[in-house]
């Protein structure tokens, strides 16, 4: 079987897609405080800000995201 590289692709950016993002988070099956701290390296301020779109979230967030949903 082939492995699947994942590499970030600025044209897969949903910025300002809250509810993209929000359902990224949630589907990691983490809490809130251990996502940031442990898999995003942010605080959970900083986390709570950008799912409430107060702050866009970067790219590379987004995509590390997808790999935890993805279990990559």
């Amino acid at each position: 079987m082939d492995r699947v590289t994942l590499v970030p692709q600025a044209s897969e950016y949903r910025a300002g897609d809250v509810q993209y993002f929000r359902e990224l988070v949630l589907s990691t099956g983490l809490t809130r405080v251990v996502l940031a701290r442990d898999y995003l390296g942010v605080t959970d301020r900083c986390l709570r800000l950008w799912m409430a779109g107060d702050t866009p979230f970067p790219y590379s967030i987004q995509f590390t995201l997808e790999c935890i949903v993805l279990g990559v």
